[in-house]
């Protein structure tokens, strides 16, 4: 029950995040369309942004390997969400631009030490099930977040800038929180350093495989805010955040349903990803209105099974020394595939190159269920027939740097 609680915590204190970053989020896209930005630039703005967040993690999931400097990563990380109010002082999109990416490097420095705590108390519950809590609780701000949004610039009629403002009060919230929960579990949760050699683990090629497939099944999947800007040719507004609320829910229930399935199956689970990824790609870029609708809720699929079993499997992939600069490498991988998949499907939609767009899905996600298998095989998973040897980072625990000790008062 006290791990349990602590996993509540802190999905109290990403929810309140997301009411904020993924209630503005939703909206960008016709916020940037409006500043002047087109498809291209939105898809790079937006794969570039979490491009640098997930390049960061390698540093911010290192530093913390080295340092244990876990709590003040996760609350300076939160405290740049405060970027987002600011939008509503933004004059071009280059100046919208520059805060998106700074809310992003704050999400960048504070993830590894979120994952690195979840994926160590969260052991005694399963992995999946814990990443699946914290992705509920998570979603449930992302959907109240695109509610607030969509009702603001419905009462506004459309001002983006006084809706942003608004953002200000939960900002002041969140802040609370992170306070409060740092003093209610900063003390209950410590997680020792035992000193040993300085040299970083080498990942196995186990590992490389798994973050390689992730990047190109990643690459292989519309961003969630391409599909929103294909809606915006046929939606208003208020509509389009609406359906960004829509793929938050769906993510949500995905992200429980199958961290559950994963604690039981293993990589197993994780098999439907990748024509659901395919499905939603080819949906967006084939299918209309009601195809981009489509898209929406197997994007939502798709991404809860990213937040779930993606995020779990790392940590049964990696030592406790190494596992904030395991979920580095994993986010880097996966930060790279945002931003070619960003890239490419914004210059198949601006093109109108419908059959490129079908044939990227296609290809993507039938080399990432390879990668997969291949790196099942190469050094599996505790649940799997082919179990071998779970730790994957290292097999010479003296390279080690960073052993965690998490005691729960």
């Amino acid at each position: 029950m006290k791990a349990l609680l602590a996993i509540v915590l802190f999905g109290i204190v990403s929810l309140l995040g997301d009411v904020i970053y993924e209630g503005v989020r939703g909206s960008l896209p016709s916020f940037f369309k409006a500043l002047g930005a087109d498809a291209v630039v939105i898809g790079l703005v937006f794969g570039g942004s979490d491009l640098v967040s997930y390049l960061l993690r390698v540093v911010s999931g290192l530093v913390i390997d080295l340092t244990g400097a876990h709590w003040l990563m996760y609350i300076a990380g939160y405290a740049a969400i405060g970027a987002i109010p600011l939008l509503a002082l933004a004059p071009a999109w280059q100046h919208a631009a520059a805060l998106v990416v700074l809310e992003r490097v704050g999400k960048g420095v504070r993830a590894p030490a979120r994952d690195v705590l979840i994926s160590v108390v969260g052991k005694s519950l399963g992995r999946g099930r814990a990443f699946g809590i914290h992705e509920v609780l998570d979603q449930i701000g992302a959907v109240a977040g695109p509610a607030i949004v969509a009702a603001a610039l419905y009462l506004s009629q459309g001002d983006y800038r006084l809706t942003y403002l608004l953002m200000l009060a939960p900002y002041v919230a969140l802040m609370a929180a992170v306070a409060q929960v740092y003093a209610r579990l900063g003390s209950a949760v410590r997680i020792q350093r035992i000193r040993g050699a300085k040299r970083v683990p080498r990942p196995s090629r186990a590992l490389l495989a798994y973050s390689l497939a992730v990047c190109v099944s990643s690459a292989g999947l519309i961003h969630v805010l391409l599909i929103l800007y294909i809606l915006s040719e046929y939606c208003s507004p208020p509509m389009v955040v609406l359906a960004y609320l829509a793929a938050q829910a769906i993510d949500a229930i995905s992200a429980l349903a199958f961290g559950h399935l994963y604690d039981r199956l293993g990589l197993a689970a994780m098999a439907p990803y990748f024509a659901v990824a395919a499905a939603a790609s080819i949906l967006a870029v084939a299918g209309g209105p009601l195809g981009a609708l489509a898209a929406v809720a197997a994007f939502g699929v798709a991404a809860g099974m990213q937040e779930s079993c993606f995020r779990a499997a790392v940590a049964d992939l990696s030592p406790a020394e190494a596992r904030g600069t395991a979920y580095g490498l994993f986010n880097t991988a996966y930060g790279l595939g945002l931003l070619a998949s960003g890239a490419a499907y914004g210059l198949i939609i601006d093109n109108g190159l419908v059959h490129a767009g079908i044939a990227l899905a296609l290809v993507a996600q039938a080399a990432g269920a390879a990668l997969l298998y291949a790196a099942l095989r190469l050094n599996p998973f505790p649940h799997s027939p082919f179990y071998r040897n779970p730790n994957c980072l290292s097999k010479n625990v003296p390279y080690g740097f960073t052993i965690y000790n998490v005691y729960l008062r």
